[in-house]
């Protein structure tokens, strides 16, 4: 069996805070060369290929429908939702909005997933209304 020699390797961080491994690495605030590329390039061919990208979406290219559509309609930025319930101060108005939000599911005014995130605002309304009713 032969003897471990070598000095173990220290555990966390090898070096001390604010100090690099490699002191000529990325300045701070560098940005990605790609990332100026593509900035560059919008900025000199972004009408144009914009324009291109319109006129085939017209004609009937469905690859460029999806991007328009995606362009114009973002996922992440959520639509503002508009129902009117009453006010929730009691826990029978809590089923009474949950009703009315089911309601406009069904009718559909609202979508599933919008009906679900109003019916868990008004689910942590109606547990804060039951914990203040077992407090007294």
């Amino acid at each position: 069996m032969i003897p471990f020699t070598e000095t173990p390797r220290p555990r966390g961080r090898p070096f001390a805070k604010g100090v690099s491994g490699n002191p000529a690495g990325r300045p701070i605030g560098a940005r990605n060369k790609r990332t100026l590329l593509g900035e560059a390039l919008l900025d000199t061919m972004g009408q144009s290929l914009l324009t291109t990208l319109i006129s085939r979406a017209l004609e009937g290219d469905m690859m460029a429908m999806r991007i328009c559509i995606g362009l114009m309609f973002p996922k992440g930025i959520p639509q503002r939702i508009e129902i009117a319930f009453p006010a929730l101060a009691t826990l029978g108005d809590c089923l009474n909005a949950q009703a009315a939000i089911i309601a406009a599911a069904a009718a559909g005014e609202l979508t599933l997933e919008e009906a679900k995130a109003l019916s868990g605002l008004i689910e942590t309304q109606r547990a804060a209304l039951h914990h203040a009713e077992q407090a007294k």
